[in-house]
């Protein structure tokens, strides 16, 4: 695979290289790996006829170039073409049991990626705006996705600041740990106590128990959230989560919330210095952020308005106990999960299976006849006439590039400070 900086596609060298098929003959091929555009040929000068009329195929997996990196998400449209390039992620990070039943599997990520794409409004415009919030979107579907839940059946995507968030419902956590030959419980409850509820919290033996013992018209504020399940040792199981706990949990592991927060630490900042600007009366602060730009390979900066009236806490409002119980569930069943993870990968699919083609294939079959939500935002760059030569196309895929980590704001600010790779990443 070798770039040819005389031919442009979306800003960059396409790729080029050739290969034999099976009968002998060889084929040499051009592609684009940001929007998909690809030709191919008996000979160098057919491909670039070939590539040169072709248009672009962000709505098709990238066949052409089956090793090249996940292509970047820049709008609903591309969602389609990103989530089958990464098929093999999703086929390692999705639930066992989910991948063992083939066509649940198909159902969930076909089902799951209609409903994101059909999000819409301007508080989802502003998360398609940012390279952060088209990361969070996909950040958001593999969260999905490792609980096994489809959505919107088991949970709903929300946008908090220009970020997108996961939210399960109780029900994808139970359906996470009881379903299949090794889920670890039988049973599981994720239940908030508010602060006028009358309750009594106790272990006995090794067993978890909780009574309410009475529960007002008016409960008040969110002031715990308890997980609890039967585990098939046949022990009741459970924890008791206050909020505060929970709130420092999220300052670590919730890009929403840090983003939250950097964001009205950098406002604060500035109203102090006296920097802040306004646009139809409105205060407002710039922020230059980084991000891991997946085409290059390397890091970018962009710059962020932030209105001081549009800044979202997900922690409050009608959303508070939900995104609560989301931090509960996955503190709890962490452990749980992992193991059962571990061991399904063995128990539950077969070797031979290939999870990642069977992905592919269904997705380009769902989505073959789909018209695009909306037009790409960088349409392909003027191509130069000069023909390029070949170079074999390497058998071994290119190591992936590192995945960047998580950007704080550019300015000393009192952010929190954003959680290492590995701390987001082993939370399941």
């Amino acid at each position: 695979m070798t770039p040819n900086p005389s031919r442009i596609c979306c800003g960059n060298p396409v790729k080029s290289g050739k290969r034999a098929d099976p009968g002998g003959s060889v084929v040499y091929a051009y592609w684009c790996e940001s929007c998909g555009r690809k030709g191919s040929g008996s000979t160098p000068e057919m491909a670039l006829v070939d590539f040169d009329a072709a248009r672009s195929t962000a709505l098709a997996p990238n066949k052409i170039a089956p090793n090249a990196p996940p292509r970047a998400l820049r709008n609903p449209a591309d969602l389609v073409a990103c989530i089958a390039d990464r098929g093999a992620e999703i086929a390692q990070i999705a639930a066992p049991f989910v991948k063992s039943d083939r066509p649940a599997f198909n159902a969930m990520v076909k089902k799951t990626t209609r409903y994101v794409m059909g999000l819409s409004g301007d508080n989802w415009n502003k998360v398609w705006a940012t390279p952060e919030g088209r990361d969070s979107i996909i950040a958001a579907m593999e969260d999905a996705f490792q609980l096994g839940a489809t959505l919107p059946d088991m949970g709903c995507m929300v946008p908090y600041g220009g970020i997108a968030e996961f939210i399960p419902d109780v029900e994808a956590y139970r359906f996470a740990v009881t379903t299949g030959a090794s889920a670890p419980f039988e049973s599981l409850e994720i239940e908030p106590i508010f602060a006028n509820d009358k309750y009594h919290i106790g272990r006995k033996d090794g067993n978890f128990s909780i009574e309410f013992d009475s529960i007002m018209a008016n409960r008040g504020e969110v002031i715990a959230i308890v997980v609890y399940g039967r585990h098939r040792s046949g022990q009741v199981r459970g924890e008791v989560y206050p909020v505060d706990r929970l709130i420092e949990k999220a300052r670590v592991h919730s890009q929403s919330y840090r983003s939250y927060l950097q964001d009205v630490a950098a406002f604060e900042s500035d109203r102090a210095e006296g920097k802040l600007k306004k646009a139809e009366g409105r205060e407002y602060v710039e922020i230059e952020r980084e991000y891991w730009d997946k085409e290059e390979r390397k890091k970018k900066t962009y710059t962020k308005k932030a209105f001081r009236d549009e800044l979202s806490n997900p922690y409050d409002g009608a959303d508070r106990p939900e995104m609560l119980r989301k931090l509960a569930g996955k503190s709890f069943l962490a452990p749980y999960i992992k193991t059962r993870n571990s061991t399904a990968a063995i128990q539950e699919l077969e070797e031979t299976d290939d999870v990642s083609a069977m992905l592919d294939a269904a997705m380009d079959k769902a989505f073959d006849a789909m018209p695009a939500d909306r037009e790409p935002e960088y349409p392909p760059a003027a191509i130069a006439p000069e023909p390029v030569g070949a170079e074999p196309i390497p058998e071994a895929a290119p190591a992936p590039a590192k995945k960047p980590e998580p950007v704080a704001a550019s300015r000393p600010t009192a952010a929190p400070p954003a959680a290492p790779e590995h701390e987001e990443n082993d939370l399941f």
